[in-house]
């Protein structure tokens, strides 16, 4: 008090108001400065393709933002930034943060239940089906202070870039390379069009469940029916007639080979033959016992109740699943009957043939003990039919490689038509990222102004009332 009587009050009140001031100022830079988030740099990553509302990427596969995290992603982001010699991905990756956005009333769907007696058509969509289709990625400048604020930016665009590119590649719609290209020298003609014919099945069902997927596209006139049309023709055509050739020539390029894997074949469809009549005579024999119940009715004290038995479904299954059987085996004949006409192709037993054409094929092949034949047997018999073949080998493998031409042709047409399709569905507009954000602590910032008030607030509001007292006490003196 004697320091403020040296001095006039007002001149106090004003010292103590500017010492608050620039104390409550200290006080906010250093627990803003002290306490603040490092720098980062912030964007958000919208999906608005097809299924993306369903979690669902273009070729159907579930996808989610965790692959951002993944260290091809971060390699080629660093790579990209220059920064590939002070940076690693291990580094990078726990400074990244993802977030999903959510609808602002996520929390009364959590909240919110259905009752049993709700009947009503339009049901709001539950917070378990819900997946976002936008993220907030962020990346915090904690590994290394020296970097600019540029060059911060530019490391989450160059990881956004990076991401985009992963993704167009994991979960567009391709045809895997690996399974497209066999060594077919490696395999005798039966193998190798055998293996031809599955991947062109497999390719014309793929195609056909593309243009399922999306019937209007079209590239050149063409949708992806047609790819799968072609790859049928060639299948039932191409492949068809040179299988027969190969049957009716007997074509091999080592016919002991081909002779034990008929007898094989068959050894093996003879055991799976056995298992399904024992199967089909279990099945008869239940069909036969089964008895199929009467309705019946249940009396009560005031009405009759009529309760229809199952049983007429469970017989009729019974007879469904028999006739399956019986196909079964009807197949199975057939295999067995087509790999002993084989033999006989390759060993020329026409006489064998001349034999049995009046007879049941069906009931000679399930009857036919398999034909053993000695080292010497099958020498004589390979040394026979090779040199018969050679003129007809020579056309087979032309026609193959025909063959592999025009397959090649339809699945370049093939890749052209997917590469459109990713293009459309998977660009920048499809996978978009917004304007990059950048924050830092700063003086003159709205953070740094809603930590004054925080903490100098108080300050200040204690020197206020350290002025007023001051104020009131020279008021009294004065009057005294």
């Amino acid at each position: 008090m004697k320091l403020f009587k040296k001095t006039s009050p007002l001149t106090a009140v004003l010292a103590i108001l500017v010492f608050c001031v620039v104390l409550g100022l200290i006080l906010t830079a250093v627990h803003f400065f002290g306490d603040a988030e490092p720098a980062s740099a912030s964007v958000q990553i919208q999906f608005s393709f097809d299924g993306a509302a369903n979690g669902l990427a273009p070729n159907s596969v579930s996808f989610d933002i965790s692959d951002i995290f993944s260290d091809e992603v971060l390699s080629d982001a660093l790579a990209a930034s220059s920064l590939s010699d002070r940076l690693t991905p291990d580094e990078l990756r726990p400074h990244i943060v993802t977030r999903g956005i959510y609808p602002d009333n996520m929390a009364e769907q959590v909240m919110s239940y259905e009752s049993l007696l709700n009947f009503t058509s339009s049901r709001e969509l539950t917070v378990s089906n819900y997946h976002p289709t936008a993220y907030s990625v962020s990346l915090y400048n904690v590994f290394d202070p020296s970097l600019s604020r540029a060059q911060l930016e530019t490391l989450l665009s160059n990881i956004v870039v990076a991401y985009r590119n992963f993704f167009s590649t994991r979960y567009a719609n391709n045809l895997v390379e690996s399974a497209l290209h066999f060594d077919l020298d490696q395999y005798d003609y039966p193998q190798q069009l055998a293996i031809v014919e599955a991947q062109m099945s497999l390719l014309s069902e793929y195609a056909q469940e593309m243009y399922e997927k999306d019937p209007s596209f079209s590239l050149e006139g063409e949708g992806f029916n047609d790819i799968g049309i072609r790859y049928t023709n060639l299948v039932e055509s191409d492949i068809g007639r040179m299988n027969a050739n190969l049957t009716m020539n007997a074509l091999t390029r080592d016919t002991v080979r081909l002779l034990i894997q008929y007898q094989y074949e068959i050894r093996n469809l003879n055991n799976q033959l056995e298992k399904k009549t024992q199967q089909l005579k279990s099945m008869d024999s239940l069909i036969d016992s089964y008895q199929k119940n009467e309705i019946i009715y249940l009396s009560t004290s005031d009405s009759l109740i009529k309760i229809d038995g199952n049983s007429s479904e469970t017989y009729d299954s019974l007879v469904d699943a028999r006739k399956e059987v019986a196909d079964e085996i009807t197949q199975i004949n057939s295999d067995i009957t087509t790999n002993q006409l084989k033999i006989s192709d390759l060993i020329s037993d026409t006489s064998s043939e001349r034999e049995n054409e009046d007879e049941d094929p069906f009931a000679a092949a399930a009857d036919t003990e398999v034909q053993e034949m000695t080292a010497e047997e099958l020498a004589a018999a390979a040394a026979a039919a090779e040199e018969q073949s050679k003129r007809q080998i020579a056309a087979l493998e032309s026609s193959i490689a025909n063959l592999l031409v025009k397959r090649d042709e339809v699945t370049a047409k093939f890749k052209k038509m997917l590469q459109a399709y990713n293009e459309q569905h998977i660009n920048e507009l499809t996978v978009s990222s917004s304007p990059m954000r950048y924050n830092a602590p700063r003086l003159f910032s709205g953070a740094f102004i809603k930590s004054a008030i925080k903490t100098a607030g108080p300050v200040c509001s204690i020197g206020f009332m350290v002025c007023m007292v001051i104020l009131i006490a020279d008021k009294k003196a004065k009057k005294t």
